[in-house]
């Protein structure tokens, strides 16, 4: 197993966006404290007094983002797939009722 210098993804004073992946908040600002290798690539990281964050390496590209941009397009896309996940709910919900099918869903 390769192991990454993940030093390189974020140093202390850069700014992170971090969502929430449940689609509901986010992009947050993050603000980088300090980068210590604790365990396997495990950093830690401010957002402001009260709060502290910790990661893995690999959150960045998933909840957290180098580009408040990057973090809205993940962002949206988390609710566009609710919203899918939504809509195919009902058509199933439909289509169980037309078909005389109770309680029976492929979609959870």
């Amino acid at each position: 197993m390769k192991e990454i210098d993940t030093r390189k993804l974020c140093e202390v004073n850069d700014v992170l966006y971090k969502i929430n992946r449940n689609g509901i908040s986010g992009p947050t600002e993050v603000i980088v404290t300090s980068a210590k290798q604790i365990s396997l690539g495990h950093y830690a990281y401010k957002h402001n007094e009260n709060e502290r964050y910790s990661f893995f390496h690999r959150n960045i590209g998933h909840s957290l983002f180098k580009t408040k941009e990057e973090a809205e397009k993940e962002l949206d896309k988390i609710r566009k797939c609710a919203l899918k996940r939504k809509l195919m709910k009902e058509y199933e919900a439909k289509l169980n009722k037309e078909i005389g099918i109770e309680n029976h869903f492929i979609i959870k």
